[in-house]
């Protein structure tokens, strides 16, 4: 199968061995954040990886669009963050994209979380992580009453991570970048 917006060949076997799941991530009130479908890479016991060709099309709380970016997506049940690894259309590397969030949940088929609104973004290749919508946090612990316990986790997880970004060490060393679709992932250890 043949994605337009790449010009990457993925062989028919490729696209037909990766299972389909939705992605369904809200705010902290319940409102709609992303739906959109995801093809699932690799399952582990507290980790899911999720895999989103350019041009697949995302339902979000700013309407209906299409996906600029292929991204690789690593979600835990038990880490208050997740990892996007984003790649240009022709898999060049882009930049990691971190969501300070609720553990992940997909005990029912459907890959569910709270966007908790700090995130953290960083080029591929060279730069210091970069700390986006601080204002949106701010504000939603006052419009939706973020208890300072989740104000505090929120804080402490975006600073470790940030750290570790900046050292760009674990996740955050380049490897995610080697992968592609029909490719196992690499050693996340």
């Amino acid at each position: 199968m043949s994605d337009p917006l790449s010009g990457v060949v993925l062989s028919s076997d490729v696209a037909a061995t990766l299972p389909r799941m939705r992605f369904a991530s809200t705010k902290f009130d319940g409102s709609l954040h992303y739906r959109f479908p995801v093809s699932v890479v690799e399952r582990r016991d507290t980790m899911l990886a999720i895999w989103i060709h350019a041009g697949e099309q995302l339902e979000s709380y700013r309407g209906v669009r299409r996906a600029t970016s292929h991204y690789l997506g690593l979600y835990w049940t038990d880490r208050h963050y997740n990892v996007e690894a984003l790649f240009h259309p022709d898999w060049r590397p882009k930049r990691y994209y971190v969501n300070i969030a609720s553990p992940a949940d997909w005990s029912d088929g459907t890959l569910r979380l709270i966007d908790l609104d700090l995130d953290l973004i960083m080029p591929a290749e060279a730069g210091e992580p970069m700390v986006d919508d601080e204002d949106e946090f701010e504000a939603h612990q006052v419009r939706w009453g973020y208890p300072p316990e989740l104000v505090a986790r929120c804080r402490q997880t975006c600073e470790a991570v940030a750290d570790e970004m900046r050292r760009r060490t674990g996740l955050f060393d380049g490897r995610l970048f080697q992968w592609r679709p029909g490719q196992p992932l690499p050693d996340l250890d």
